[in-house]
């Protein structure tokens, strides 16, 4: 796969942005990344806000074997690695937050989530009649971690009801995980993915897609419902062109037995809906009826793992309406601490089946596994720089 053209240019919107890129490079163009731009105004008012975009063609180059692999990888994470550059300004924002500084804006929320969270654990302290449990390292341990107290307590008892004298040993017991290996994490055949807005959905996938063809060596297929944003298809069809994958959109349930039957050969099929907020009913039924049609053999749903527990138990409760089979946390580089993977599995005893950072292939995504969890939690193993 090489890039024979590239070209840059302003658009008002991605359905623009599309449709001038195909008519200055044909109807093979390409979306490859786009970058929210604001112009004009007076002292920094009224700017009009628009698209920089970056558009080519992809062409296959037809090379043999390990090199194949090699150029389809580069490729690859060269376009997750520009995705990523632009995502943050693809965010949906408040007029207010887009107003203002957005790495002020970050930072702000940061330092909430840090005083909040100190304010629990210190309510907590003072409201305990018997408080000899702020005295184990393993139950401070537990808080600092971000896990929460009714169960950091619960776990406490336990722990030292059993005697074990490895608390990573023990803790790893109430971990559950759904595959050792790639392949049997995913859960079957037909796999899907839900969750809310950008928690890095689609680019999860494409990187289980990029695995599974250019490492397992299997017949992937993907399928995107995700026909509200056409930037978001477009997205999906270049990493499927890129890593010589089949794509198909589905527009309405009734197409996906045919889509199906046309693709009999896939050995793994991954379908993408469109991310959606927990308390949108409405489109939360699309899911319902997406589950209902596609018939997956696993559901997988996409949490992130940089953001307050309260926010995933909501999540996950709204979005039970689904069987759910298993989490994918993603982001984990960005968080502080990495409690919240323990809460899932004692609060819902659900498993996890992937754990995802940065844009790198294989290497920033990892199948689950209770013991490598419970070094993240008590703090004897983290991602990203200390």
């Amino acid at each position: 796969m090489r890039l024979t053209k590239q070209i840059m240019f302003e658009a008002q919107s991605d359905a623009e942005a599309l449709e001038i890129a195909r008519q200055k490079l044909g109807r093979d163009a390409v979306i490859l990344s786009s970058q929210v731009v604001k112009k004009g105004g007076f002292l920094g008012l009224f700017r009009k806000r628009s698209l920089l975009v970056t558009a080519g063609i992809l062409e296959e180059d037809e090379p043999q074997g390990v090199q194949a692999k090699q150029e389809r990888l580069i490729a690859f994470q060269q376009l997750l690695e520009a995705q990523k550059r632009s995502s943050a300004d693809k965010l949906e924002l408040s007029e207010k937050a887009k107003s203002g500084e957005i790495p002020a804006l970050l930072e702000g929320i940061k330092e909430i989530r840090s005083i909040l969270t100190r304010i629990e654990n210190q309510k907590v302290q003072r409201s305990s009649d018997e408080p000899p449990q702020e005295k184990s390292p393993f139950y401070q341990q537990l808080l600092s971690a971000g896990v929460e107290s009714r169960l950091a307590q619960k776990l406490l008892k336990d722990y030292e009801a059993s005697g074990a004298q490895d608390a990573i040993q023990w803790l790893s017991g109430y971990i559950r995980v759904i595959g050792g290996d790639f392949a049997s994490a995913l859960g079957g055949r037909r796999v899907m993915f839900i969750g809310p807005t950008g928690v890095g959905k689609t680019t999860t996938i494409a990187k289980l897609a990029a695995i599974h063809s250019l490492w397992e060596r299997r017949k992937v297929l993907l399928l995107t419902a995700d026909t509200y944003r056409i930037a978001a298809v477009e997205q999906l069809r270049t990493y499927a062109r890129i890593l010589g994958i089949p794509i198909e959109v589905i527009f309405e349930p009734k197409d996906y037995d045919d889509v199906l039957a046309r693709h009999g050969d896939a050995e793994v099929v991954f379908l993408d809906v469109a991310g959606r907020s927990q308390r949108d009913d409405r489109h939360l039924e699309e899911y319902e009826r997406a589950h209902d049609a596609f018939k997956p053999d696993a559901v997988h749903l996409v949490l992130q793992a940089n953001v307050a527990y309260p926010v995933i138990v909501d999540v996950v409760r709204r979005m039970s309406k689904i069987p759910i089979s298993c989490a994918i946390f993603t982001k984990l580089d960005e968080a502080m601490t990495y409690g919240v993977l323990l809460n899932f599995c004692l609060e819902f005893g659900r498993p996890i089946s992937f754990l995802t950072t940065g844009q790198n292939v294989p290497s920033d995504i990892e199948v689950a596994e209770p013991s490598r969890i419970a070094k993240l939690v008590m703090g004897v193993e983290r991602f990203g720089s200390v």
